[in-house]
């Protein structure tokens, strides 16, 4: 099972790129699963296209004369603009190529470049990812969301002492935020190293300020459940139903504390939990 909680958070980091709609602006402020990476730098057909490369910054890449800084604005605006539709029609390619263009006008963005690396990670251009995020960090050292996307770059990379140090470095720009730290339970977690991703996670479910404790008691005990022993099983249960008392809505925990119930021959009490959870929410 080791691993499964790593997973279990993987689609963390892009809920966190939703970055200002304006593309000259700095940020405001669940990594992906491993096997959609697949390494870039020594595969050809997986490059991005030659075509999509920066002309000199200031030129018009139709006519090569210089813009104003007024029209670079408006370029860099516009091509933002074309690149997040297409982003949300799940056109990937061609939200590459337009925030590729918006760079040509505002090359000192570091949301851009964020955009452009989420982007890249879809297609799985890891190298071309790892490029941008790094350029968008150098450019903004306190972007949360760009220390975020690197560390779950590093990860799906097993790169697991850089993305330690990376999640560290997010989380010690806000010490009242909840993803670096999941992200740092689940990587300890995921590197076997239980004790101390239990001692994270249950700092998270101590934390006042932390505004989802369902989800910190839910990895805590998931946690719980990969160590595979019998106390472990027992903490789980507590664990599980804290996470369900702090959101009676959160199908995860029910499910977990389901199967949990039925791995330890106590099917009547997860038929009962499945039935009232389905009574109350509904069969969705």
């Amino acid at each position: 099972m080791a691993g499964k909680v790593g997973k279990a958070i993987s689609g963390v980091v892009f809920t966190t790129l939703a970055l200002s709609g304006c593309a000259t602006k700095t940020p405001q402020s669940d990594r992906t699963a491993r096997g959609v990476f697949r390494e870039s730098s020594g595969d050809v057909a997986n490059r991005a296209p030659p075509a999509m490369s920066l002309p000199p910054q200031g030129l018009n890449p139709g006519t090569d004369q210089p813009l104003d800084a007024q029209s670079m604005r408006e370029q860099a605006d516009y091509h933002f603009a074309l690149a997040e539709a297409y982003a949300l029609e799940g056109n990937a390619l061609r939200a590459i190529d337009e925030y590729k263009l918006a760079l040509i006008f505002d090359q000192k963005s570091p949301s851009i470049r964020l955009r452009l690396a989420s982007e890249y990670v879809k297609q799985g251009l890891v190298s071309e990812a790892m490029e941008q995020t790094k350029l968008a960090i150098e450019q903004d050292p306190r972007s949360i969301e760009g220390l975020l996307l690197l560390g779950g770059l590093q990860s799906a990379l097993r790169l697991y002492p850089d993305a330690l140090e990376t999640y560290r470095k997010a989380r010690d720009l806000d010490a009242n935020a909840n993803e670096a730290p999941m992200f740092i339970g689940a990587l300890l977690a995921e590197q076997k190293k239980y004790a101390e991703s239990i001692q994270v996670f249950e700092a998270l479910t101590r934390n006042p300020k932390n505004t989802a404790p369902h989800l910190a008691w839910y990895y805590l005990g998931r946690v719980r459940l990969e160590q595979d022993v019998e106390s472990g099983k027992r903490a789980a249960e507590h664990d599980l139903l804290a996470a369900i008392k702090a959101k009676p809505s959160f199908v995860d925990a029910v499910s977990a504390l389901g199967a949990l119930y039925e791995a330890t021959e106590r099917k009547p009490e997860a038929v009962a939990i499945y039935r009232d959870f389905q009574a109350q929410h509904g069969p969705d």
